[in-house]
């Protein structure tokens, strides 16, 4: 409205010569006297007189104006401007449209709009074009800037050279570009290609369904986005957010400065992080997950075959299935390189298929090697070692370490490991062993460093002969003590129930006993226990007891044996037989011995018969 004030002001103004008669009709001038005019045409000082050019009657108007200006459709514009002879651009209002400046040959002003400019185009309905060569031919359509262009309905383009060539496009900056339907380009050279694409920055671009937000950024696969300088999201439903980072695998996402995802759903989050395996995560600055399905969390982590997981700062599980956990920094390293390994721990190795590490410092380098504890199999190479508690394990430079043998250490490191065992108990500078059913050279070694403590029951395998003997040639021996008393434990026998003995405190140490060297010790020191009333079965109780031969129905060689019947000696002595889990009757022997003892006492009192 300002500008067609202007235009209306310079109007008037070039009427302002004084015409002095308006009866004066000379044919030189283009200006006729109107009848139904009181003044003249050029002049007049009432407040109802009205200027008209293209029209005899002011009777032919209802406009109350001071100058009527009537076009016709051979001469639709009701003013030419002129400089110097030269045409300078015309005045065009026609269809509740105004338009200001050149038309191109053909050029038509849409319904309802308004369009300014030297060639500008305001062809559209409702549409505003403003700039030379501008262009608003879409329906609703709005082209600010020289050589802009709105050509779909609802389109803006603002900024020189920009273009808005879809529906409801928008394109804000010079040279910007949104071509598709619903695109949005903000930004020098921004370009939004595809549908409902949005692309802001300088230079970004944006395919169909994209976002690409950032100098240089680029969301070129379907449905992705992109944000910051230079990022890069090339793959279907992809993200990439952070100064250069970049997504290429279908699925995937980068976030963090120069992060790369390129696996397909793959996820890279951190500075410089790295995910290039198909379904691979990489979590913190410099990780890396390069194998599929892989996970690496934390500062340089690293994992580069299947199903591999590093968490902690610079760890590696470079093992297919492989698990590393802890950190590597300074000149530690943890990581899990065989496949199926697990390493837990700062400075943990497993380094052969299906080892475990688990402490700071653990090692399984061999194969088969589990090590649980800080420097567990610390100084171990061989295979098949199992090292439970700090220090576990061999010295270093023994042979045990290095060997294939099957062996378990248990507790702090050993000072001697001469011999060999399936189990060894370890108290700082001494040592000794349990060989349970083995052989005087035991296949198999455990070592337990400390005191060992069992609650509960206690099932072992043991190398019986026939189904039926035991092989005690080796012998049966446990040496070191448990700081103060030794439960008893009860264990069958060739049938016959024998106790497992040790003794209270350091004058001698506690053992098990092999069948072949007499009987076992038993507790007996008043100190351990309550005493009840006196046992006084003897003679009586032991005349009622029957001994058989027999032999047991699984032996095979039909061993004779000698002994009561339990069911018997229940009768006799109640206490003296238990019923175990598997519902067989089990008897102890020492209700009769004492009995046989208090036996022999009777007879001394009673009077040897005459001869």
């Amino acid at each position: 409205m300002m500008v067609v004030m202007l235009i209306l002001s310079i109007v008037l103004a070039a009427m302002a010569p004084v015409m002095t008669t308006r009866n004066k009709t000379e044919q030189s001038s283009p200006w006729k006297y109107s009848e139904g005019n009181l003044s003249d045409a050029y002049y007049g000082l009432g407040d109802s007189q009205t200027a008209m050019i293209g029209q005899r009657e002011f009777t032919d108007t209802d406009e109350t104006a001071k100058l009527i200006i009537n076009s016709s459709s051979s001469r639709p514009s009701q003013i030419s401007f002129k400089h110097n002879g030269t045409n300078q651009g015309i005045l065009r209002l026609l269809n509740n449209s105004i338009m200001l400046g050149s038309m191109t040959a053909g050029s038509s002003l849409g319904d309802e709009s308004v369009s300014i400019g030297y060639f500008s185009d305001g062809s559209g309905d409702y549409s505003v074009s403003l700039g030379r060569s501008s262009r608003a031919s879409g329906t609703d359509s709005t082209a600010l800037g020289n050589i802009s262009k709105s050509v779909g309905g609802g389109a803006t383009s603002l900024g020189y050279n920009s273009e808005a060539s879809k529906d409801y496009s928008t394109a804000l900056g010079s040279s910007s570009k949104a071509t598709g339907d619903d695109a949005t380009a903000i930004g020098y050279m921004s370009a939004a290609s595809g549908d409902s694409a949005v692309s802001i920055g300088y230079n970004s671009s944006a395919g169909t369904n994209n976002t690409a937000v950032g100098s240089k950024s680029e969301a070129s696969g379907s449905k992705s986005s992109a944000l910051g300088y230079e990022a890069k999201a090339s793959g279907t439903w992809t993200s990439a957010y952070g100064y250069q980072s970049k997504a290429s695998g279908n699925y995937s996402s980068a976030y963090g400065e120069q992060s790369l995802a390129e696996g397909g759903s793959s996820s890279a989050f951190g500075n410089g992080a790295h995910a290039s395996g198909e379904s691979s995560s990489a979590y913190g600055n410099e990780a890396t997950a390069s194998g599929s399905t892989s996970v690496a969390i934390g500062r340089g982590a690293t994992t580069t075959d299947t199903d591999a997981i590093a968490i902690g700062n610079g760890v590696t599980a470079s093992g297919e299935s492989s698990i590393a956990i802890g950190s590597a920094a300074g000149t530690s390293t943890t990581g899990a390189t065989g496949e199926k390994a697990i390493a837990i721990g700062d400075g943990s190795l497993a380094t052969n298929s299906a080892t475990v590490a688990i402490g700071n410092y653990a090692m399984a380098r061999g194969a088969n090697n589990i090590a649980i504890g800080n420097n567990a199999c610390r100084y171990v190479t061989g295979n098949n070692k199992i090292c439970i508690g700090t220090d576990a394990g061999p010295k270093s430079g023994d042979s045990w370490g290095s060997d294939g043998v099957e062996r378990v250490f248990i507790g702090g490191r050993s000072a001697y490991n001469d011999g060999a065992a399936p189990l060894e108990i370890h108290n700082g500078t001494g040592w000794n062993y349990v060989m349970s059913g083995g052989r005087t050279v035991a296949p198999t070694t455990v070592v337990i460093n400390g005191a060992l403590i069992v609650k509960g029951g206690i099932i072992t395998s043991m190398p019986w002969v026939d189904d039926r003997d035991f092989d005690g040639s080796g012998g049966v021996n446990m040496v070191g003590r448990t700081g103060g008393q030794l439960e008893p434990v009860n264990m069958d026998w060739n049938g016959n129930s024998n106790q497992v003995s040790g003794e209270y405190g350091s004058a001698s140490r506690g053992y098990f006993k092999s069948p072949n060297d007499g009987n076992p010790f038993t507790f007996s020191d008043k100190r351990l226990k309550y005493v009840g009333k006196e046992f006084t079965s003897g003679l009586e109780k032991i005349r009622e007891l029957k001994v058989f031969n027999y032999t047991f129905k699984k032996d095979k060689k039909k061993t004779p044996h000698v002994g009561v019947i339990a069911q018997d000696l229940q009768k006799i002595f109640p206490d003296a037989v238990t019923k175990g889990k598997d519902g067989f009757l089990r008897i102890r022997m020492e209700d009769m011995f004492y009995a046989v003892i208090n036996a022999i006492k009777e007879l001394e009192h009673q009077p040897v018969p005459a001869r």
